[in-house]
């Protein structure tokens, strides 16, 4: 924690000399100093503080991920990434869309690249700040990093595994979550006009927890934005029941435990998604649409109610949710 508070009190006065330019800080490798040459992939192990010292400088990023897989606490660096620690490759750890980059709210997850006019391409999308677990870089290929720190990587969110612009992400480390230690991120957000920002990260989970005579099932998430965006603050949170608890206590998971999942289905108590799962279907998401009920129409206008007041567009509609 001594090391953390330092690092923090030096962030702090370098932050304060930084000048600023279109109403956001300027973008620079001042955050995360490199080594190498701005032409070189740099091999980089992450220092207790959350800070960087070099390992081997390399010409391609193949060169480079293979000396980065000697070690969890590697990770490849280049001058030309978007984000402010120039990570462009890590062993394990999360990815955080910043479509803001783009000058957009959203950005695309897309399940081949060079699927794009087939009928079998698939496509999602993603909002700022959001969680998505890290799979790989591309390297070697059409696909590669460009000079210019654009490509791909691949990634899994809530069970949609694809690809997603290298560009537009922050790729954040295990070590940093699993130490809490602060670390930045975003910038060149023209469209927000928002800077860099120094974040505490933490990890999506659910967790079995008593509610009076029975148990929830909640689900913790975490997005990678400072609370009330101060810089390193924890990351903003919010908890969510999103079922019953009962199947997963049958299953076998236990109250009290964070359990970590990609996709909501498996659940593992390591949060880098290893081990043996426990696989669990949540009864409300698969439930038919053609399921009856003896619930009254009443009690989905008061549930209405309680949630959201009068203002909701469902309010006094609660007839149609069981209109057969």
């Amino acid at each position: 924690m001594k090391k953390i508070f330092t690092v923090l009190i030096s962030l702090t006065i370098l932050i304060s000399s930084m000048p600023f330019i279109a109403g956001f800080k300027i973008q620079s490798a001042e955050y995360y100093p490199m080594a190498c040459n701005a032409s070189e992939f740099e091999v980089s192990y992450i220092n207790d503080d959350g800070t960087f010292s070099k390992v081997s400088c390399h010409s391609s990023l193949s060169e480079a991920k293979k000396i980065m897989a000697q070690n969890n606490d590697y990770v490849v660096r280049y001058s030309k990434s978007y984000s402010p620690s120039k990570i462009v490759a890590m062993n394990n750890g999360l990815a955080y869309s910043y479509p803001g980059r783009r000058n957009s709210s959203t950005m695309y997850l897309v399940q081949n690249p060079s699927d794009r006019n087939s009928s079998l391409y698939k496509t999602t999308y993603i909002a700022n700040h959001y969680e998505m677990h890290y799979i790989k870089t591309l390297g070697a290929s059409t696909y590669d990093i460009a000079p210019a720190g654009k490509g791909y990587i691949r990634v899994n969110m809530n069970g949609f595994e694809g690809y997603t612009d290298l560009e537009y992400t922050d790729l954040v480390p295990s070590k940093y979550i699993k130490y809490e230690i602060p670390i930045w991120l975003g910038g060149r957000n023209v469209y927000e006009g928002e800077g860099p920002f120094l974040v505490v990260p933490y990890q999506n989970y659910y967790m079995i927890e008593k509610n009076g005579n029975y148990y929830d099932f909640n689900f913790y998430y975490f997005r990678a934005y400072p609370k009330n965006g101060v810089d390193g603050n924890g990351a903003l949170s919010a908890k969510y029941a999103v079922d019953n608890a009962q199947n997963y206590l049958d299953a076998g998971m236990q109250a009290g435990v964070k359990y970590y999942s990609n996709d909501g289905i498996n659940f593992y108590t390591d949060y880098k998604l290893r081990g043996d799962a426990i696989t669990v279907y949540n009864y409300y998401q698969f439930l038919s649409v053609r399921s009856t009920t003896n619930i009254s129409a009443d009690t989905f206008d008061r549930y209405i109610s309680d949630m959201k007041g009068s203002s909701s567009v469902l309010s006094g509609q609660g007839s149609y949710f069981i209109k057969g």
